[in-house]
């Protein structure tokens, strides 16, 4: 009997033994996943690191882009802004010149009609000094030469 229980008492060891044999393969089981899921956390942590550095440094060079994309505009704003009013002065002294040389082209046509009209009456006083000067050169030639002479001139 001492045998038989000494025999029980082996297989309940064993049964004791194999449960927690499960116990501890379970057990590691449970310890290799944890150790696999801490290092896939561990390399998500790695990848939202280095996902974070980048999304920084865009962060930094899409602010100095912007700083320069700030300075870039105020430089073209003020040059066309410079252009602008350029471009009015320009336009200014156009006008100026031009009103100047409509002011001109007056002045000379009336200048002009005026010299015009100085002409037309000196031709009218040309006209009666030929007609007085043609009467007296007609009357002395009647005097110097008489019609009867002229033909029957001796050489």
């Amino acid at each position: 009997s001492k045998l038989k229980q000494l025999n029980d008492d082996t297989k309940v060891l064993r049964k004791d033994k194999d449960k927690a044999k499960k116990k501890v393969d379970k057990l590691e089981k449970s310890k290799k996943k944890l150790k696999q899921e801490i290092k896939d956390l561990n390399e998500k942590i790695e990848n939202i690191t280095a996902v974070t550095k980048e999304l920084v440094k865009l962060k930094q060079d899409f602010r100095g882009q912007s700083e320069q994309f700030e300075k870039d505009r105020q430089k073209y704003n003020e040059k066309i802004n410079r252009l602008e009013g350029e471009m009015m002065e320009q336009a200014q002294k156009k006008f100026e010149s031009i009103n100047a040389y409509n002011v001109e082209m007056n002045n000379l046509r009336t200048n002009i009609k005026t010299l015009q009209k100085r002409i037309n009456q000196q031709e009218l006083e040309n006209d009666k000094l030929r007609e007085t000067d043609s009467q007296s050169v007609l009357g002395s030639a009647a005097n110097w030469v008489s019609p009867t002479n002229w033909w029957n001139t001796k050489k």
